[in-house]
Formats: structure tokens, C-alpha cells, sequence
């Protein structure tokens, strides 16, 4: 609600009123008028002209006696996280089939105001199935939640912290992978159902997993506190282990077939034609 009495400017692109240090866009719809608030906490007290250009979403407010002011509204958006956020740290986004957000206990949607849900005070690891459902580790147990119905359901047990949740590669089925071991889950029915689990070919005791990536068919990478597994998860064997004395957390394969990998505190490396190529470390040392 504009109180004050203030002038009316336009623009090719629009007619303006400035009031209490705010810009609002006059709009006329349907016979009906409002103001929508498109810059606020402006440092002049009184403005003479305005013009906006669209495509770079800038304003040019010339004033009386304080010259003329450019203001760049910024691309980017600042969702309110909600109150179950109790820190400022991020890990996980999930983003389900309508470009609804899941982040920090708080659901963003496309369109609206977000809202809080308590999933867990940190969320390492997370995965959004075509159904929309948000799978999440809540101290030690799978959870997920559907933003739709709004419904939560517990699945199981974990034996360790997740390390990855993704979908098979021969199936629909999820495979959720803890820092020691793999589960089956089959989602087709109403409640996600265990078909099998297994314990990893790695001496937990001394070495554990950090994520686990598909490669095709039977195989996937297991990115490990002491290396890299190519790993077999029909007979559930490890069949290759590089850079075995290194901590490995991320991997991109390009279009040539060549993977990269990048470490804690050794930089990054390039695997091709079964030679590592270290890559000069930057001053960041990690990614």
C-alpha cells in the first residue's frame, strides 16, 4: 500500500511510482491497478525521471540534486530457508519433476513461498526418483519424503553413513551405498522393498567408500578414502584399485572417455588408456 503522494513516471517499458525510498511497476489489469515493488531500499529521497530496459533488467532513476543512479537487479534469487535450518551449510539439493528445490530442510517450488520440513540437521547425500520422492539419511536411517502428498516414510536401517543413492544401471531399482556396503531397493510398489544387500569388497577397517558412480552395464566406480575400485556388482568383486594412498570424492567422465577425478589435497587427475596423468595442483589444492 502506497501512502505517501508521489508522481507517476514513465517509461517505454513501463510506468513507475517512488515512495519511502522503494520503486513499484504500475500495472492495470482487468480494470484493476497495482504496484508491485521492483527495487527497494533506494538511498536517494526523491526521484525525477526512470527509465527501464528489459533485456539487461536495469534501471536508470535520475533525481533532482543527487545526479543519476544505474540499478543492476541481480539474476540471482534468495529463497528463505525455513526455521529447521539451523545451519548454513550445504551439501545436497534435491529437485524433483516440477523444479521444486529440496535443500536444508526446506522445499523451494517453482512458483510460491517456501516451506519448512524437517529432514535432518545435515544432509550429505540425497536422490529424487521419477516419482518424486526424496530419499534422505536422518541419523542413522533412510527416509523419504514426497513433496505432493507431503508423505514421509522410513526405510531402513543404515549400517554407516550414505555415501550415494542412485539408480541401477540394467534397472529401475535403487542402489543405496553406505561408506561399507550396497542395498537393493525396488520402489515399483506402494513401500520401497530390500531385495538384497551385500558388504563391499574393501577392508572397511582401514578404507571406505565416499561416493559410488555408474559406468555401464555390471560396473561402477567406487570412490574411496584410499583410492579408486572398478567395481563388479554382479559377483560383488573389485576388479582394478588406483591411486590407492590418496582420498577421492568427485568424477566426471568427458566425451572422449577420459575420466577425471579429483582428490582431498592432491588436485586433480586424468585417467586415460589406463595411464594417470596428476594435474598441477591449484592454490585450492581440493575441488
Amino acid at each position: 500500500l502506497i501512502e505517501n503522494d508521489s508522481k507517476l513516471h514513465w517509461s517505454p517499458a513501463g510506468t513507475f511510482v517512488f515512495a519511502q525510498g522503494d520503486l513499484f511497476r504500475i500495472q492495470v489489469t482487468d480494470s484493476t491497478v497495482s504496484a508491485k515493488k521492483v527495487l527497494s531500499h533506494l538511498p536517494m529521497k526523491a526521484v525525477s525521471c526512470v527509465n527501464y530496459q528489459p533485456r539487461s533488467n536495469i534501471y536508470y532513476l535520475g533525481t533532482l540534486t543527487d545526479g543519476l543512479y544505474i540499478a543492476k537487479v541481480s539474476p540471482f534469487h534468495y529463497p528463505q530457508l525455513s526455521d529447521f535450518n539451523k545451519n548454513n551449510s550445504t551439501y545436497a539439493i534435491g529437485k524433483t519433476s516440477k523444479d521444486e528445490l529440496i535443500v536444508n530442510n526446506t522445499v523451494i517450488p517453482k512458483n510460491g513461498p517456501s516451506y519448512g520440513v524437517k529432514f535432518s540437521e545435515y544432509t550429505f547425500r540425497t536422490f529424487v526418483d521419477k516419482s518424486d520422492w526424496f530419499y534422505f539419511q536422518n541419523a542413522f536411517d533412510l527416509y523419504r519424503y514426497n513433496s505432493i502428498n507431503h508423505q514421509m516414510q522410513k526405510i531402513m536401517k543404515l549400517d554407516e553413513n550414505l555415501a550415494s543413492i542412485l539408480k541401477e544401471n540394467t534397472s529401475d531399482d535403487l542402489l543405496v551405498c553406505t561408506r561399507k556396503s550396497l542395498t537393493k531397493l525396488s520402489i515399483s510398489g506402494s513401500e520401497p522393498k530390500i531385495l538384497w544387500q551385500k558388504q563391499l569388497p574393501i577392508p572397511y577397517n582401514a578404507e571406505s567408500v565416499n561416493k559410488m558412480f555408474p559406468l555401464n552395464g555390471n560396473h561402477y566406480l567406487l570412490l574411496n578414502t584410499n583410492g579408486i575400485r572398478w567395481y563388479n556388482i554382479r559377483n560383488n568383486t573389485s576388479e582394478k584399485h588406483i591411486l590407492d594412498s590418496v582420498a577421492m570424492y568427485s568424477f566426471y567422465k568427458d566425451r572422449k572417455n577420459r575420466y577425471w577425478f579429483s582428490s582431498d589435497g592432491y588436485g586433480i587427475f586424468l585417467y586415460v588408456d589406463n595411464k594417470i596423468f596428476p594435474l598441477p595442483k591449484s592454490k585450492f589444492e581440493k575441488l
